[in-house]
This record gives C-alpha cells, sequence and structure tokens, in this order.
C-alpha cells in the first residue's frame, strides 16, 4: 500500500511537471515516425461507387479531400446498393473505363495507394461472363426405385438445383433462365433395398457444403462442424460393396439394364449452379460467381473484370519507385456460400485422399454409407479437398495473379466460408478484418482475433480492418464518440483502418450531405460537416498504427485450432474481458495458429517459434479426431522442448488410410498421454525436452475448445510468466510490441472514469517514456523495478485516453523535476460573440453572457444548426512568470478549431479538451476564436417537418441531373438516406465550457 501511496504522488507531481530533456536510446526513425507518420500508416477508405454514378469532378475532389486529411489508401468497390438510382456510367464501357483511368492518375498524382476489388460488388469473383460450366457448383441428386428381375429402361429423374441461399428474387430473368437451363450428369449410382420399402435422406445442408449461413449476421449459425463418430445419422444405411456403378449406361434421361430381382434404388447425380451471384453488383456486373476450384474459370473472370481495367489504363507492373496508384487486389467479406463440386473433384480426391470417393456420393443425397462413422469420416475428406482446392485453384491463382503484376493480395477471410477462416487468411499478403461501429449493426470482432493472429504469426507488419461499418447509423457518428472503439480496434492490433465507407460524391458539393450508400456504413467523406477538422484524428490514428506497425507482437498463448472446416475461430470466453463488442485480452497474450502453420514452426529457448513471434505455451483444442501427421508435429515439438497443453485425439478425421491411421493415432498416444490425462486435476509430464500439462480439469467449459484462462495462467506462473499487463484499475487495455531496441506498449482507458492507474509490465531492464499520441508529447515518468521482475508506474488518464509507454535503453539518468508546480485559472467563459453561418441562407451573430447549448436555444436557426459556428472573444492577460498555459475548453459538442492571436494553436476532437497556447498569448489584449462543428443530425430533423421534394427514388431529380438550381423548398439538406423524423432528440451542441486559461508557474 506504501508503494501505491508513493506511486501515486509521483504521478501527480510528474502531471505538473514540464517534460524532462534526459537522452535516451530510441530509434531515431521510431521518434520520427511518432511526431510525422508516413503514408504506409495512414488511415484508408472502402471508396464507394454507386452503379453508375460518376462524376470526373467528384472523383477529384474526394481524392483531394482524402490527402487534406491525411488519408492514404484506398479499397475501391462499386455496388447497388441503398436504393440509389442508376447512374448512366455502366460498369466496363467506355466511359466507365476512363473514368477508372482517371482514377488511377489521379491517385498517382496525389500518392494515394489503391486496392481494387477483384470483381464487381463486394462478394467475390464473377460477372455476366460466367457461364454455368464455369461457376460455383452443387452435386445434386434424385432417386427412383426400380423393381429387378429382367431388362427395362429405366426413366432418371431430373436433380434440381438447390434454392439459392439469398433466394430467387436476387436472379435478373435472364440469369435466372442461365441457372436453371445449367446440368451436366456425373454419375448414375444404384444399390439394392433389400427389406426397405423406401429410403430415407437426411439433411446434408452444412456437412455435404450445400449451405454455409454467414456467421455474423444469422442466428445459431455453427462455428465449426463437430466430428462426432458415434452420432447417428438419420440415413438409410447403404453398404459400400452393394453400390454399383451405372454411368456409363446414361442415354439422355434414361439407362436400360437388368437389376436383379427386388427393389433397386437408382439415384442420379449431377452438377448444378450453387446460386452465388456477384452481390450486390452493378446491375452491368450482375452474373454467376465463377468456379472457385478452376484456374480456367477464376482466370477468364480476372481477365474479363481486372484484365480490362489494366489494359486500359495502362497498367502493367508496379514497380518499386512508384508511389501512389494501385498497390493491391482484394477479396472482400466471403459471402458466396459454399462450394462442393468441380468437374475434377473425383479425380483430384482420389490424388489427395487415396481413396475412390465414387461410392460415398451417396452421402451427399443424404445417405449412410457402411456406417455413421465411415460417413463422418467422407464428408471431412470431401470439405478438406474442397477446401484445398479452393486455396490451389483460386487463392493461390489470385495471389500469383497479383504478385506477378507486382501488386499484394488483401483478403477478409470470413462470414459465409466453407473453409477454415485462418487457413484461408493464412494465404493473405494482408491480413484484414472487420469491426462494426458498437451497437449498430453485426458483431464481426471475431474476425479481428482471426486476422491479427496470421499477422503475427507470419512476421506480417500490417493488419488491415474494415472499420467502422454501422448499419442504420445515421449522422451520429464522429471522432470522440469513436475515440474508444478506435483505441480497442489499435489494442487488438489493428494497425491500418479503412474507414466504412466513403461514398463518391458525382454530383458535387451542392447537395449535402448528398450520396450514401442507403443506411449502411459510417458516413466518412467529405460533405461531413466536421470533415475539415478531421485531420488531426486521422494523424491520431496514423501515429498509433505507425508505432504498432514496428517490430514484432508479444504474446504468451498459442491456441491451435482444429481440422475443420468451415471453421471460425473465437477465443476462450475465459480469455477476454470487456463487452462482446470491444473483447480485450488479458494479461496474457494469445493468438491462433491454424494446423497448416503448425509444420513450419520450432522450438527456440523453450518458446514456441514461429516466422513473426514466439509463444510459452501450445494449447491443443478439445477434439476427438486429428490426423496423425499433426499428431507427429505435437510429439517433435514437445521432443524439441515445447510446453504443451491438452487432451488427447481418439482417432483420425479420415478415410485415409483407415484404419491404420486410427491405430497410428493410438500409439501416438500412448506414447505422450500414457494415461496422465485421466487425472482429475492438472498435472505434468516430461516429454524428451518438453513438458506436457494435461488431466480432466482441461476440459473446455465455454464451448470454446480450450482450457479455462485461469487454467493457462497459473501454468504460466508455474514457469516464472508472470502477465504481460496488469492494472490497478482493471480499466486498462494494451497491446505490447516489441523493436530491437524498444518494448512498445500501447494503453488505452475504457472508460470515462479519471484517475490515477498502477500500471505494471514484465520489463525490468529498460527505461520508461510516456508517449502522448494526441499532443505528441514524450516525457520522463518515476517508476519502480519490483523484485517479481516487473517496472511499475502510476499514470493519470484522462476519459478515454490513451498512451504510449515505450522501454528504452537509457544513456544516463532520469531526473525529473520533483518541485509541484503552481496553478492558478484565468475564466474565460463570459462576453462571447457567436455567428452562426447557416446553410440555409441565414447568417446570424449573438453576443452572450454565458456559453449554452444551441439545441436548447428559442431561436429555430440556432435549435436546428448544422455546421460551424464561430465564437470570439478579446481578453486580457499580463503574467511575465510564465512556464506553461493551458487552454482548456471543458466540453465541445463536437470538434473545434482554435486560433490565437490570428495564429492557428490547433483543432481538438477529444477529451481532455487542451492545448498549449504559452507561445501564442501576448502581454496585454489577446483575441481568441473558436470555430466549433456539430453533425447533420439537428438540421436533418429540422428539415423532417417540410415536405420532402424528392419523392420518386428511383431516378434523380431532374434539376440534379442537369445542373440546375434546385426548385425553392424549406429542407436545406438533400440525402440519399435521412433516418430522422421530427420526434428525434436534438443533439447537444457547441462550446459547452466551462473555458479556462491554465497557468502552471
Amino acid at each position: 500500500m506504501i508503494e501505491k501511496i508513493k506511486l501515486i504522488l509521483l504521478t501527480l507531481i510528474n502531471f505538473f511537471i514540464c517534460s524532462c530533456s534526459s537522452v535516451f536510446k530510441t530509434d531515431k526513425s521510431l521518434m520520427e515516425g511518432f511526431m510525422s507518420p508516413p503514408k504506409s500508416a495512414a488511415c484508408g477508405v472502402y471508396w464507394y461507387f454507386m452503379d453508375g454514378n460518376y462524376s470526373k469532378e467528384g472523383i477529384t475532389k474526394d481524392l483531394e479531400s482524402m490527402v487534406n486529411q491525411g488519408i492514404y489508401h484506398a479499397i475501391i468497390l462499386e455496388v447497388q446498393q441503398g436504393g440509389i438510382p442508376l447512374g448512366d456510367c455502366k460498369m466496363l464501357s467506355d466511359e466507365w473505363k476512363d473514368m477508372y483511368k482517371h482514377i488511377v492518375n489521379e491517385s498517382k498524382r496525389l500518392g494515394i495507394h489503391l486496392t481494387l476489388g477483384i470483381g464487381p460488388g463486394w462478394t467475390g469473383s464473377g460477372g455476366p461472363w460466367v457461364e454455368g460450366c464455369e461457376s460455383m457448383k452443387h452435386l445434386v441428386a434424385e432417386h427412383v426405385i426400380v423393381e429387378g428381375g429382367e431388362l427395362k429402361s429405366v426413366k432418371l429423374p431430373s436433380p434440381q438445383p438447390k434454392t439459392p441461399f439469398f433466394g430467387l428474387n436476387q436472379f435478373p430473368d435472364d440469369i435466372k433462365n442461365k441457372w436453371n437451363s445449367y446440368y451436366e450428369d456425373v454419375a448414375v449410382l444404384a444399390f439394392p433395398l433389400d427389406n426397405l420399402d423406401n429410403i430415407i435422406c437426411a439433411s446434408t445442408d452444412e456437412s455435404a457444403l450445400y449451405y454455409r449461413a454467414p456467421y455474423s449476421s444469422k442466428p445459431n449459425v455453427k462455428r465449426y462442424l463437430s466430428f462426432n463418430p458415434d452420432s447417428i445419422i438419420n440415413g438409410s444405411v447403404v453398404s459400400s460393396n452393394k453400390v454399383i456403378d451405372l454411368s456409363k449406361e446414361i442415354i439422355g434421361d434414361s439407362i436400360e439394364y437388368k437389376f436383379p430381382k427386388g427393389k433397386w434404388c437408382v439415384v442420379r447425380f449431377g452438377s448444378r449452379n450453387n446460386g452465388a451471384i456477384t452481390r450486390p453488383a452493378p446491375v452491368a456486373g450482375l452474373g454467376f460467381e465463377c468456379d472457385k476450384m478452376d484456374t480456367t474459370a477464376v482466370s477468364k473472370h480476372l481477365n474479363q473484370f481486372l484484365g480490362q481495367i489494366f489494359k486500359y489504363v495502362g497498367f502493367e507492373k508496379r514497380t518499386n519507385d512508384e508511389d501512389g496508384g494501385i498497390v493491391a487486389i482484394h477479396m472482400d467479406s466471403w459471402e458466396m456460400g459454399a462450394q462442393n463440386w468441380t468437374d475434377n473433384f473425383r479425380n483430384e480426391f482420389i490424388a489427395k485422399r487415396g481413396y475412390d470417393p465414387l461410392p460415398y456420393y451417396l452421402a451427399y443425397y443424404g445417405l449412410v454409407v457402411n456406417n455413421s462413422d465411415y460417413t463422418q469420416r467422407f464428408l471431412w475428406d470431401m470439405r478438406r479437398t474442397a477446401q484445398e482446392l479452393i486455396f490451389e485453384y483460386h487463392v493461390d491463382f489470385v495471389k500469383k495473379y497479383a504478385h506477378e503484376k507486382g501488386l499484394g493480395l488483401s483478403i477478409e477471410p470470413y462470414d459465409m466460408n466453407p473453409t477454415s477462416d485462418l487457413e484461408l487468411c493464412n494465404l493473405a499478403d494482408i491480413p484484414m478484418c472487420e469491426f462494426w461501429s458498437k451497437g449498430r449493426g453485426f458483431n464481426t470482432t471475431f474476425s479481428v482475433f482471426e486476422a491479427t493472429s496470421l499477422a503475427h504469426l507470419n512476421g506480417i507488419s500490417v493488419v488491415q480492418a474494415e472499420a467502422f461499418t454501422s448499419g442504420r447509423d445515421g449522422w451520429d457518428t464522429y471522432p470522440e464518440n469513436m475515440k474508444n472503439q478506435t483505441d480497442w480496434a489499435l489494442a487488438a492490433g489493428i494497425n491500418r483502418m479503412f474507414f466504412h465507407t466513403f461514398q463518391h460524391q458525382s454530383f458535387g458539393d451542392r447537395i449535402r450531405p448528398g450520396v450514401t450508400m442507403g443506411h449502411h456504413g459510417t458516413h466518412w467523406n467529405r460533405l461531413q460537416t466536421w470533415w475539415n477538422m478531421s485531420g488531426e484524428f486521422h494523424e491520431y490514428i496514423s501515429r498509433c498504427q505507425f508505432m504498432l506497425q514496428q517490430g514484432k507482437s508479444i504474446s504468451d498463448i498459442l491456441f491451435l485450432t482444429p481440422e475443420k472446416n468451415p471453421y471460425v475461430f473465437r477465443p476462450p470466453v475465459s480469455s477476454v474481458t470487456g463487452d462482446k463488442w470491444m473483447p480485450d485480452k488479458k494479461g496474457y497474450g494469445f493468438d491462433a495458429i491454424p494446423p497448416s502453420l503448425l509444420y513450419d514452426v520450432t522450438v527456440k529457448d523453450g518458446k514456441i517459434h514461429t516466422k513473426g513471434s514466439d509463444y510459452e505455451i501450445l494449447v491443443l483444442p478439445n477434439t476427438k479426431a486429428m490426423t496423425p501427421e499433426l499428431l507427429e508435429k505435437i510429439k517433435e515439438l514437445l521432443m524439441q522442448g515445447a510446453k504443451v497443453v491438452g487432451l488427447p485425439p481418439q482417432q483420425s478425421p479420415s478415410l485415409n488410410n483407415f484404419p491404420n491411421a486410427d491405430k497410428k493415432i493410438k500409439d501416438l498416444v500412448s506414447e505422450i498421454w500414457d494415461d496422465s490425462y485421466l487425472t482429475a486435476t492438472l498435472t505434468s509430464r516430461k516429454i524428451g525436452a518438453g513438458t506436457l500439462y494435461t488431466g480432466k480439469v482441461l476440459r473446455d467449459t465455454d464451448d470454446m475448445q480450450y482450457p479455462d484462462y485461469d487454467v493457462l495462467s497459473g501454468i504460466l506462473k508455474r514457469n516464472g510468466v508472470e502477465q504481460d499487463f496488469q492494472d490497478s484499475e482493471k480499466r486498462i487495455r494494451y497491446i505490447h510490441r516489441r523493436t530491437e531496441n524498444e518494448d512498445i506498449y500501447f494503453l488505452s482507458n475504457k472508460t470515462r472514469e479519471k484517475g490515477s492507474v498502477i500500471c505494471s509490465f514484465r520489463i525490468t531492464d529498460k527505461v520508461p517514456k510516456v508517449w502522448n499520441p494526441v499532443t505528441k508529447e514524450i516525457s520522463d515518468i518515476p517508476y519502480n523495478v519490483s523484485k517479481d521482475g516487473l517496472t511499475t508506474l502510476s499514470l493519470y488518464f484522462n476519459s478515454h485516453q490513451s498512451f504510449f509507454i515505450v522501454f528504452t535503453d537509457d544513456d544516463g539518468t532520469i531526473e525529473p523535476i520533483l518541485k509541484i508546480k503552481k496553478e492558478k485559472t484565468i475564466n474565460l467563459n463570459s462576453d462571447w460573440s457567436i455567428t452562426f453561418d447557416s446553410i440555409i441562407g441565414n447568417k446570424i451573430s449573438v453576443n452572450t453572457d454565458s456559453l449554452f447549448d444551441w439545441s436548447e436555444s428559442t431561436d429555430s436557426i440556432i435549435k436546428y444548426f448544422s455546421g460551424t459556428a464561430v465564437y470570439r472573444k478579446d481578453f486580457y492577460y499580463n503574467d511575465t512568470k510564465i512556464s506553461k498555459v493551458i487552454l482548456n475548453l471543458g466540453d465541445v459538442e463536437i470538434m473545434a478549431r482554435v486560433w490565437l492571436n490570428g495564429k492557428f494553436a490547433g483543432v481538438l476532437w477529444t477529451s481532455p479538451w487542451e492545448i498549449e497556447v504559452t507561445n501564442l498569448l501576448q502581454s496585454g489584449e489577446n483575441h481568441i476564436e473558436i470555430e466549433v462543428v456539430n453533425t447533420w443530425r439537428n438540421r436533418m430533423i429540422g428539415d423532417s417537418f417540410y415536405p420532402n421534394d424528392w419523392k420518386d427514388h428511383k431516378k434523380w431529380p431532374e434539376w440534379l441531373l442537369k445542373g440546375k438550381e434546385r426548385p425553392k423548398t424549406k429542407r436545406a439538406t438533400f440525402a440519399t438516406y435521412s433516418p430522422y423524423k421530427p420526434t428525434d432528440t436534438l443533439a447537444p451542441s457547441g462550446l459547452l465550457g466551462p473555458v479556462e486559461l491554465i497557468i502552471i508557474q
């Protein structure tokens, strides 16, 4: 307790002292990047174009506004979304390609890095050029019962396609006709019914990859399919050795064959389109998704879409000396559903799995082949083969295509993904995730853990995120109320945010807020009221992102994921804290590793060593099935000195090398675990140079497949590993990265609570400095090094405040000035003049003795005002004993730009709403101007009282298309989407204060 009191006192002292300037060994480039972040650390945007609505003037203004506010990355996607009328610039027309050429040329001029989606819409890779035979396919079937005993001609039923996941209404007539007409025979199989009068087909919608619902947005979608060899599939049982192949007997829609006596079931298998089309694509880009297991289909698509763009804009290959322009291509969230068939599937299956799948086609149809165990194993083999083909013939092919042009490939590996998310993410040059504005849409935080894990494992310095995706957000989001979630994302490992969404404004600036993507996305574009003040927020993020792109990630726990697809990784509930929208890691950080990457892992100094990071323990999933190859690798790591935590598998999941593979599993389990896993409590066992931790206590308790966090933390402490970070108030989140010379911690206050927090770091041989990413100040801080190997300091946090604590070697001694500074304040709350320059044409000025909330004004212009008002005031100042003077605005709704004596002081966008003005003050009379901006909300609520002058939303107003003045209306705003109504609550707005000069002597 005494030590805590000392630290708090030291912090309060340090809070009021001048920054010290002792010399310390910080990499010069690190400090330079912190002070002035490079473009590589800048923010990005999803730059959306709505079906055919383009203008070169708007493109240039969009790009220039990005650069002016510190944005240097953009992902371009064109969609038909939100009920926006079609434009005249049809996708892939010459006019359209000319727009793309303008985009590329302007991005080069301005130094903006462009990433192109690999197809129309955001779903994937397809278009009207994809024929049925080139599309994503399902193996479908129908059967007929035949009485045997004589030669007969049997009319075969026509297997029908599965109903598309998103329904038939998504199909225009021409696509529906193509969908109906595509069919290819695959096989005809027959088997005796024996004593059965009929057959029962169980549902295989999930297990045979006919459907994979979006995990993020549909309830009760499974993260993975359980492998339970004892489960009973509710279908008729068929012996594989009784199945006969009649495929060569097909003549048209019939077969002619003499069946032995008795009843026979004849099943016709065919290939059908899976119902996936480009979505939500422009009309001219609607079409089937191409076959993800066929390089010929993928190649044709790339040539039809990206190839045409590249050819027209004159792009052949990116060179290292280029700045702006095209830098990457992008695969957005997988929303194409599942595919379980391609023309060469049987041959590929035989090559990869070692046996012929033909008799097991019946399992697709919901029949049990031999028994439940055999059928489960085949379906696992089928799903694994489908995953390998998608990776080899789609993802790797697209990646090679990108690399041949000097481009990178970014991938969002989630949602309707029929493969393992982590295995797909492992193929990305730049892993990418997604998160939504808190409470405004779907929760996709699982994708953050997935993308950051793969970046950390592979030593990839950048993790991108589709940031602040939103639904029905209106215009209520702005930097200050995004600060906490922004810091969560940074602490989670994201270090390049792409705001969703920057909507292209094809009609210029004369309509505001302008064109939207319907209700989708946070409105992040140049027509926002606060856009011209957003640069400081972007710079804050860029500064943080630069720091968090340095070195390597530090974590202790490595979760091995099971050999399953589909598979979504979620960490154990016990390993995170906070709410479901912003889950924070506890004091021991963790990542997840897919099985394919484990084969590249080694052991170094007793730690699990990957290309990009090191871990103290490897935690196995609680799974009944594991391939012998993977278990052999785990044994190898143990022999080399790894610490492994987990329970043994029971069998192989596959029919490959069955039953020998199961015997191999049992032999390995006997060697590694013996009977130690049967103990009720945790037990340890030496295996070679390593240690196995096992016991029934490791059984998962929260359906996340992994042991409880407290058990894992106990193992780490047993091995002398303290938590990487701890705080006394349990309200600080963190992330830790390490360079050659520094340990970098990012800390963020999750709450609006203010006060001192005692923070402990697992660092003993370096000196901490406080780097403030809002103000750019770097300062010393008192600290203690404890006997248990922790550096402890006390840090004062304002509401949602964040800091970097950078540990460096020191060239000298730190001697902070411990003299408490005297402080006094000058109140500036009264005698302000305020000028409101309203967008409805009324400019009014008011003088006020006290600051007030605009939304509470009795003047309707002020009450419903949206935009920027300028506060002006003269004041007298004469103090010759200045050490430091801080201007504190108290409370601002929502942002402010400050000028003092005609000189720019800065933009304030977050707590504590203060800025140093020491060098801007002058003795005697001083003049201050503060530009304060609010959101569009209040004016749009005010406009909702008046009739809407755009009634037919299927077409643009004539005056808008022809560039004429808007017909006289009482409405000041024009937007393609507005959620507001007269009864909605107005947002607090303006400079609310108290405004004070804080003088520190």
